[in-house]
């Protein structure tokens, strides 16, 4: 393992540097090391960008759910993007029984340095319960993402030329709100889903509309007018992937009816 990434692992996930598990866990549970897992990426050209874990007074912060993320040496240079964005892997693990060892591709945009994990049906996957481990899954799961990059290159070109109306723009705002809110309130949260934050994402072609959905879905920071309460930054691990993949799959069904 790179020392820079232990340097950041350390401060960061302190936990990804785990050797053991949880006391707490059954005789059954088999430890997925997720510092073994990063050696096999890194071989494979994948270094990490980002890592942070779950704070419980719970659990043993060495054995917490921890959330990383990684760019390949040879997609992540913006030269190489494909459009304003670049694929990524994301990789979610614990120590502690609370989850299955994830592995999913993402795709990371630059203007708004913003990162989402796509649907499980486009790049490929790897979910391990923690009953064994095999250096094979992820060696391929990775190597799948760098192979099918032409794929997402097909897929922001799809989606840049799928252009939407109004109406629809609003029904996709609404859909997505409620991934994470229920009622009138995701109707009016709907609304602010599809309001650009920056100039350059006032368009209307259904890439552009659901970066713009996502992005807002998962930053938060706009008001319920009937509650005055704010919409928070989705931090919780398991509900960024949850809405993430929503968003994905909500696209993807848009992009089957505009064709």
């Amino acid at each position: 393992m790179r020392l820079e990434t232990q340097e950041i692992l350390a401060a960061q996930a302190p936990a990804a540097l785990g050797n053991r598990a949880d006391t707490r866990v059954s005789d059954r549970y088999s430890f997925v090391p997720t510092n073994k897992v990063i050696d096999l990426l890194e071989k494979e050209g994948w270094n990490l960008q980002t890592a942070r874990q779950v704070n419980s007074r719970k659990w043993n912060p060495e054995t917490a759910k921890h959330h990383l993320t990684f760019a390949h040496e040879r997609l992540s240079r913006q030269d190489l993007a494909v459009g304003d964005s670049v694929p990524r892997l994301d990789m979610i693990n614990a120590h502690n029984g609370l989850g299955t060892y994830k592995l999913l591709a993402g795709i990371f945009r630059f203007v708004c340095t913003n990162g989402l994990i796509v649907a499980d049906r486009d790049f490929g996957h790897v979910k391990l319960r923690h009953i064994g481990f095999s250096e094979e899954d992820v060696i391929k799961a990775s190597q799948a993402v760098i192979e099918n990059v032409s794929k997402l290159s097909e897929i922001v070109d799809e989606w840049q030329g799928l252009g939407m109306t109004m109406g629809q723009v609003r029904s996709f705002g609404e859909e997505a709100a409620a991934l994470r809110w229920e009622g009138d309130t995701a109707i009016e949260m709907g609304e602010n889903l599809i309001k650009p934050r920056r100039e350059q994402d006032r368009c209307t072609d259904l890439w552009t509309v659901f970066n713009v959905v996502q992005e807002n879905l998962m930053k938060g920071g706009f008001s319920n007018s009937d509650t005055g309460r704010r919409a928070r930054p989705v931090k919780n691990i398991d509900k960024t992937v949850t809405y993430n993949q929503g968003v994905w799959e909500l696209a993807s069904n848009y992009a089957a009816l505009l064709n």
